[in-house]
């Protein structure tokens, strides 16, 4: 997969005229229009490409979707702002108190950041992968190929059978779309941090949901692991507010068509307090129609009165979040094709050490 130039020309100005709240019509980027298929081994070759109409259709939506949120006014006012915050990564033993996380509505906009955002918003150009040697996360992007971002081969299959049933079920079919326009905006977070010019290449401690940070485990004599922020979910909180997750019908439910059907999405909050709430189609479908009043709704809020307190613990297709989000401070987990990163959950707050992080071959964003 070629990977797109890093090289970002400050002139001719960008014009930001008629992009407000969709992509731009005279985008300068090619779309793309072929998805490659890794292989299982995680060795990074291309074996096969997504030929199933339905999964080439909702993943080519979801990404223009994805563009969309990120490169809206709301969108790209929280970016720049986390794009902004420096810092080196923290190394923390299993007690040790947490970073507080930035509070980015007290922040100003960085105009260098904020001219370089615009010229990706038109320009910038990435590619979207399956990689079925993604086995304890959901989707990542590499450091070293930051143009690329990777997908888990069932969050896809799952995407690409509601929309070939979407005649039968609709409503599953655009909560489908919209957990995967999340996933890769979440992603697409990683994607411009490793291509703007004056944002820090890893993501400060600082930057993340209050819950989740990313952890490195080091074999090079260091006692304890090392902690970056998390950006996508820090932009899932701040642009949804709070974490998406498709959740999943149980395997002898009347309505399980298929492995990975979707009973609904449901929005997770763990700041102050842990509560969620199902997400109302309506708002789904005001999001992904892309109508002039659309951003409106976010972030996202319960259409009835209904939250619910504490974590929401049922099967979900976003299977990370749960099972490597809610792993226990110093416990170990072999991240995806033998890669170092993996998140983990972090609850309490306060001051923390800053030492300058080690360099490591693969690193993560």
């Amino acid at each position: 997969m070629p990977a797109a130039s890093n090289e970002m020309p400050m002139t001719p100005e960008c014009t930001y005229e008629n992009f407000i709240l969709r992509t731009p019509e005279k985008q300068h980027y090619v779309e793309q229009t072929t998805f490659p298929i890794l292989d299982a081994d995680g060795n990074g070759e291309i074996v096969d490409y997504v030929d199933n109409e339905c999964e080439w259709r909702v993943l080519r939506e979801a990404i223009a979707i994805a563009r969309r949120l990120c490169f809206c006014p709301r969108g790209e006012a929280i970016l720049n702002k986390m794009f902004g915050v420096v810092g080196e990564a923290v190394r923390l033993e299993e007690n040790d108190p947490r970073p507080i996380p930035e509070d980015l509505d007290a922040l100003d906009i960085n105009e260098s950041i904020l001219h370089r955002q615009r010229w990706f918003a038109i320009h910038g150009q990435f590619e979207v992968c399956v990689d079925p040697s993604i086995r304890s996360s959901y989707a990542y992007v590499d450091r070293e190929l930051p143009s690329i971002i990777h997908i888990r081969q069932d969050i896809l299959t799952s995407a690409g059978l509601a929309e070939g049933n979407s005649f039968r079920n609709p409503i599953i079919r655009d909560y489908a779309l919209l957990n995967l326009s999340i996933i890769l905006m979440h992603e697409l977070t990683h994607v411009m941090r490793g291509f703007l010019v004056g944002a820090q290449k890893f993501t400060p401690p600082k930057c993340y949901d209050g819950v989740t940070l990313s952890q490195w485990e080091y074999s090079n004599g260091y006692p304890a692991p090392y902690y970056d922020g998390e950006g996508g979910w820090m932009m899932e909180q701040y642009m949804m507010g709070g974490q998406i997750y498709g959740l999943l019908y149980g395997e002898d439910h009347p309505n399980r068509s298929y492995e990975g059907k979707l009973a609904g999405l449901i929005l997770q909050r763990h700041q102050p307090e842990a509560e969620w709430f199902y997400i109302a189609h309506e708002d789904c479908c005001t999001i992904l129609e892309g109508a002039a009043d659309w951003v409106d709704v976010l972030p996202l809020k319960p259409r009835s009165a209904t939250t619910y307190k504490g974590t929401n613990e049922g099967a979900r297709l976003r299977q990370a979040g749960l099972s490597i989000g809610h792993r226990p401070l110093g416990g170990t987990s072999q991240s995806q094709s033998g890669r170092a990163g993996i998140s983990v959950a972090v609850r309490s707050c306060g001051t923390h050490t800053v030492i300058e992080r080690p360099k490591t071959e693969g690193d993560t964003l």
